[in-house]
Formats: structure tokens, sequence, C-alpha cells
């Protein structure tokens, strides 16, 4: 873990007890301040003990808590620092390398922290689904939640987007039952409508399929199934390109499990789609292209030239 950030090593640890799961959310919940806190700060908030405060900074790599303390100084000062005095690292440009980089880092750190046989059992589950599939997002999350539920009707029937609205979803989910799944989008700052509606389903008996943004959450504790996309960006907004990464391969494993209903599936929806008229058919009517500069006629080009600088 020596070469990991402060994040990046409590994302490594995986699996933690309520005790250490408690101060995790702490940490990530004052982070970067958390360096100017002592361990009496984080056994008050985390309501821990100091021994298991000393044994969670132990599990995370640190020797000591001096060692946390100094190392956690160096990441933020590193992190603080401007980039190298050039043009081209102050140019949009390095934003956008540093920001590739950086998403390249969530997607790496999401294909190690969600197992094969973690994605291929969510997979299952949603393409046997006995019920209805309901998906939800709040805020920025909706956005994912919409994409998500536009792949996913391809596949199987009874997928349902869940409103955006605390007006609407109670007559949405008032009649879910214990066949039903829920699968929620559920990224920091964590949404108390979300909350609501998970607990409801829990309520009731359904499954949850939770794709967060870190492995210890407000709704954790709840779900069947958990799924972890790192958001971490560069600037003012987090990055949710790992988290397309990880529902775009459930869609995919999902399409393979259903394979055999796909077939008279696509040809009814290609019918409606040519019906309705939904795509462009430029096609059809394709502009001819320009010739290449070499097949135009030197003399020509040069008495055009001519007349050009002429006017």
């Amino acid at each position: 873990m020596k070469d990991l950030t402060f994040l990046e090593r409590i994302r490594e640890i995986g699996r933690m007890t309520p005790s250490e799961a408690r101060i995790a959310e702490h940490m990530e919940d004052v982070y970067p301040m958390v360096a100017l806190e002592t361990i009496t700060t984080i056994c008050t908030c985390a309501n821990v003990g100091r021994a298991t405060v000393v044994r969670f900074i132990q599990k995370l790599g640190y020797k000591s808590y001096y060692d946390f303390q100094r190392d956690l100084h160096s990441e933020i000062i590193q992190r603080l620092q401007p980039p190298a005095a050039n043009a081209a690292q102050r140019s949009d440009a390095g934003l956008f390398r540093r920001h590739c980089d950086q998403t390249i880092r969530n997607i790496n750190e999401a294909a190690n922290r969600n197992k094969p046989r973690l994605v291929n059992k969510t997979a299952r589950i949603l393409a046997r689904c006995k019920g209805d599939i309901y998906i939800m997002g709040h805020r920025t999350s909706f956005a994912l939640a919409s994409f998500f539920h536009y792949q996913l009707s391809y596949l199987r029937d009874g997928v349902r987007l869940c409103s955006n609205f605390w007006g609407e979803l109670p007559n949405f989910v008032s009649q879910v039952t214990s066949d039903d799944l829920l699968f929620l989008f559920f990224n920091s700052r964590y949404s108390r409508l979300s909350e609501t509606v998970a607990q409801w389903f829990a309520r009731h008996g359904c499954g949850i399929i939770l794709l967060a943004d870190r492995e210890v959450n407000p709704l954790s504790h709840l779900a069947t199934l958990q799924l972890v996309a790192p958001s971490e960006g560069i600037g003012f907004f987090e990055s949710r390109v790992a988290t397309f990464a990880v529902f775009e391969t459930l869609s995919n494993l999902v399409a393979v499990e259903r394979m055999d209903q796909l077939k008279e599936r696509f040809e009814k929806f290609e019918d409606a789609t040519n019906v309705f008229g939904v795509f462009s058919e430029w096609w059809k009517n394709k502009p001819k292209r320009p010739k290449a500069l070499k097949e135009i006629d030197p003399a020509r080009s040069a008495a055009g030239s001519r007349s050009v600088r002429a006017v």
C-alpha cells in the first residue's frame, strides 16, 4: 500500500467491521481535514475506542498515527502544488491530459474493486428478476439511471425509471412486491430521497443493488449486492466515467444472459423505429464527396487562383 493515496488505502481494505466502517466514513467525510484531527477527535466522531482507531490506521498500512499524519500532510501538499511552470501544463491540453489520467485510475480501481464473480452475479440477477426492476438516481445520478434504464429496456420488460421528484414517488413505488428489485445509483453527497426509497424497498423485502462511489456509505448495510465505482475528479466536478464502465458492462452481460430472447425483441424494436421514422436516412441520399485535389485540373486551379487574386 506504500504508493497508494489515503482514499485508495481505504478502498483497498474491502470488507470492514461496523467500527471500522464508522471510522472510514468519518475520515472520508472530513478529508483532507482529517490530517489535522487527533485520535481523540476521531474516537468521538466515530464512537469507537482509541485502540480501534490505532488498529485501523495500521490496517491502512501506516506504522503509527504519526506516520499517518505525516504521509497525509505530504499527500495534501502535493495535491495543492500547481503544475510545473510551462505552457503545455498550464494549457487546456494539460488539464485534459490530467483528467484522462484520473478517469483511467478510477476505471482501473473499479476493475480491481468489483470482482468478476460479483459483476456476473449482478448481471444474472438483473436478467432473471421475476418482478420489475426499478432504477433510481437522484440529482446528478439521475442521468446515469436514465441511461442505464434506456439500455436495460432494450433487453427485458419491466424496467422502470423512478421519478426524480418527492411528490411523484409514493404512487410510483406504492405497489412494489418482494419479487421487485431496486437498482440505485448512490453517490456522495448522498441523497435523502434515495435513502428513503431504499428503506421502502427493504421494508417490502425487495432486493437492492447499489452502485456507489464508496464502499462505506449510508445504505451499504441494506444492499443485497454492492458495486463500487470511484468518482474522484481533478477539479470542481467528480468523474462518473467509472460508473458508466460498470453499468455498461452489466448491460452487455445481461444481453448475454438473455440472448435467446433478444432476436425477436430486437426485430420488433427495429420495426417500430422504422415505422416512426426515428433515425435519419441521410445515407439514402448521401451527398457526393468533393473530388480529391489530385483530380482537379492544375490549369483550371491556377486560373482560379489568379482570378481570386485579381479580385
